[in-house]
């Protein structure tokens, strides 16, 4: 039998929270509530922490200037929502959520339904695009000989916008790679948007 899993990825907790608020979040994992920055530098330490199964995810912490916490092993990746310095509780969480996630990916008969969200002004940046297509490539191939794997793109914006693919990405849409726009309007819906809207898109 196959189980299917929807798996936030990053670069935010907007995933997170609108599964969460269509009761579709059935389990915690690491990248639920964290914050990716820069948000395009996302899959090189999404990458590096799958290969290396979450090898020192929490150890050598700091905080940045912001007071958020941080691994100086994956500089890219804030524990937005949690102290883990002061809490230590919140260390074993995020241990387990890595062991559960790597436990998910290993078994071959689980399809999972990654996502990972950037912004429009991020998608704007073709250079770093280019950097971030390359990662995402890695990622695929880190992956082979897991589980079943779907990879939705949201590029999210306040505002409605135009989303063209960019010819460098077209061979992309060939391996279950998928991009979708989705418009945040925060006078009509909460922090997370339209929350069914941005269900059907990684459904």
């Amino acid at each position: 039998m196959t189980n299917v899993y929807y798996i936030p990825l990053g670069r935010n907790c907007l995933t997170s929270g609108n599964l969460k608020e269509m009761k579709l979040r059935n389990c915690a994992l690491p990248f639920d509530w964290i914050l990716m920055k820069p948000s395009l530098k996302g899959f090189s330490c999404i990458n590096q922490l799958i290969e290396s199964n979450f090898n020192n995810f929490t150890d050598n912490l700091e905080y940045n200037d912001g007071k958020k916490v941080f691994s100086r092993n994956y500089p890219n990746l804030l524990f937005f929502h949690h102290d883990l310095i002061k809490y230590e509780e919140y260390k074993n969480k995020f241990n387990n959520r890595a062991a559960r996630f790597m436990d998910i990916i290993n078994n071959t008969e689980n399809k999972c339904k990654f996502v990972y969200n950037i912004s429009k002004l991020n998608y704007d940046n073709v250079e770093e695009m280019k950097e971030f297509k390359k990662d995402i490539y890695i990622f695929l191939q880190i992956m082979k000989n897991k589980c079943a794997v779907v990879l939705n793109i949201i590029v999210d914006h306040t505002n409605d916008f135009e989303l063209t693919l960019y010819e460098f990405l077209n061979d992309l849409q060939n391996v279950n790679v998928y991009f979708h726009k989705f418009i945040i309007d925060h006078k009509i819906h909460n922090i997370y948007g339209d929350c069914k809207k941005y269900i059907e898109l990684i459904k």
